[in-house]
Formats: structure tokens, sequence, C-alpha cells
């Protein structure tokens, strides 16, 4: 019975950390930044990869908030620089 306890008291940790990482990315692509993680970003949500997500026209897009998987099986994805593309983004005036 004492493993039991000792092996539940282990993992019990684990949910609040993973609910705290998932908030903070969850946050992160949100900010306003042009970060596009490099490689990464083609794995993981940056904030570049999501803003075009809050592009008036295009809003059906990269909707994923973790991982770009999602966005792709889904045929929603874009990799692109908003920027550069000329985009307007934001709630607007």
């Amino acid at each position: 019975m004492l493993a039991g306890q000792i092996q539940a008291r282990a993992r019990a940790p684990i949910a609040p950390v993973l609910i705290t990482v998932y908030v903070c990315v969850g946050t992160l692509q949100h900010a306003n930044l042009r970060w596009t993680f490099g490689p990464v970003g083609r794995v993981l949500v940056s904030p570049a990869y999501h803003r075009l997500h809050h592009a008036p026209d295009i809003q059906d897009t990269n909707l994923g908030v973790v991982l770009t998987i999602w966005d792709m099986l889904a045929g929603c994805a874009r990799f692109l620089d908003p920027v550069e593309e000329g985009l307007d983004l934001g709630a607007g005036e």
C-alpha cells in the first residue's frame, strides 16, 4: 500500500505543470510578437503563425493552440509572414 501511495504522489504534480505550460503557450501565441520559432515554428504554434488567424479576411486559418499538425490535417495551415503579405491584423477600430 505504501508503494502505491508513493507512486500516486510522484505523478500528482504533473497535471498542474502541464496545465501551466498549456496556459503559457496559449497566452504566448496571442502576444503582439513576430516570433516564428524558426524551423520549430513548423511544429509548434508561434505568435507569428497564429497572427494570421486574426486577419479579418482569413480567420479560418491557423486555429491550432500548441501544435500546427492539427491545422495541417484540417487543411487550414498557412505559413507566411503577415508583414510581408501586407495583411491587416487585429481588432480594428
